[in-house]
């Protein structure tokens, strides 16, 4: 399977990239950091610098990661911008298979915020 990996070299992307890769897929992990590219191809994964619908086109799976941004004065405006996103190439591309971790969630720091609103802003589903 052709696999993409967003979050590419943190705690989850780079670990599940290895793995997939070990097991035989093709795997493109996305960072927003031109720097991680040699990293990211020495782990022989295809790196796609920045947020890109061909990666996205071409993928069998997509793993969508938002990663906490405490710069973000904002937080619900922030998570809804990326996952917005998310939506918006996902929906564009005709992705099938869809993998969604936020690190809010992962950290445990966030998960009632974040369930708060999805519970007042339930409109915001792929369907």
């Amino acid at each position: 399977m052709k696999i993409v990996i967003t979050g590419s070299l943190g705690n989850i992307g780079q670990p599940l990239g290895q793995e997939l890769i070990k097991q035989g897929h093709t795997v493109t992990l996305i960072s927003s950091n031109p720097e991680r590219k040699m990293e990211i191809e020495r782990l022989k994964a295809t790196a796609a610098i920045g947020f890109l619908a061909v990666s996205f086109s071409e993928a069998d799976a997509v793993y969508c990661m938002i990663l906490p941004n405490y710069e973000q004065q904002d937080q619900i405006k922030y998570y809804k911008i990326i996952g917005e996103s998310y939506k918006r190439v996902i929906l564009e591309t005709k992705v099938k298979r869809i993998v969604h971790l936020s690190g809010y969630e992962a950290l445990g720091k966030w998960n009632r915020f974040i369930a708060a609103y999805h519970r007042r802003n339930s409109s915001h589903s792929l369907h």
